[in-house]
């Protein structure tokens, strides 16, 4: 398998025992935004120190999903674990 320089491999990598603590939506895109208690993977970090996120699209499937499961994880406060490639939110479970 080749890759150009640009492209990024992650190994997915888990977060667990977080609250999530904001969301963030565009009203003309389909990307939100999700900021952790704490926890943050070194993809993440390094690709914006000052102010790392995870986000998620809500056209991919499950997104809508993702979503619903997020907002009740902010609503409730409750911890989750959530499995991350680079920043993008794969799986999320509440505890």
């Amino acid at each position: 398998m080749f890759f150009s320089s640009h492209e990024y491999v992650y190994a997915n990598e888990w977060v667990n025992d977080v609250q999530v603590t904001r969301l963030s939506a565009y009203q003309d895109k389909s990307t939100h935004y999700v900021w952790l208690s704490s926890g943050v993977v070194a993809e993440c970090q390094a690709a914006n120190s000052g102010n790392p996120t995870l986000l998620f699209s809500e056209k991919s499937e499950g997104g809508k999903t993702l979503m619903g499961m997020l907002m009740v994880a902010v609503i409730t406060k409750q911890q989750i674990d959530v499995q991350v490639n680079g920043c993008e939110i794969m799986e999320v479970y509440l505890r």
